[in-house]
């Protein structure tokens, strides 16, 4: 239940920030990436994915009774998930520096 609730609030926090960014960006705003010698260009929409995929885990996770999940399956999650959303805020925040410092 706690890891539910984690995953909500800091859905809604992502969402809050891309929020902000998206008022204070133009939507035209990219940010260029460089990899395998390759140039991509993120857009700012880029900031809606990771709150998309914590509002898909939180729900899946609602339908889920935890006296059903093996034991091994919740040590994993809780000691990955808390992993999981800490780099992925993270990298939310990186994110929406680098958007407000190129717009």
């Amino acid at each position: 239940m706690l890891g539910r609730w984690a995953l909500a609030v800091t859905c809604c926090a992502l969402l809050a920030l891309a929020l902000g960014v998206f008022t204070q960006v133009p939507m035209s705003t990219t940010l260029g990436y460089n990899r395998l010698s390759s140039d991509f260009r993120i857009p700012v929409v880029g900031l809606l994915v990771v709150p998309a995929i914590f509002a898909s885990a939180w729900l899946r996770g609602r339908k889920q009774d935890l006296s059903a999940i093996v034991p091994a399956e919740r040590l994993v999650i809780y000691i990955v998930y808390p992993i999981m959303i800490a780099a992925f805020t993270w990298a939310q925040v990186t994110l929406a520096t680098a958007f407000l410092t190129q717009g």
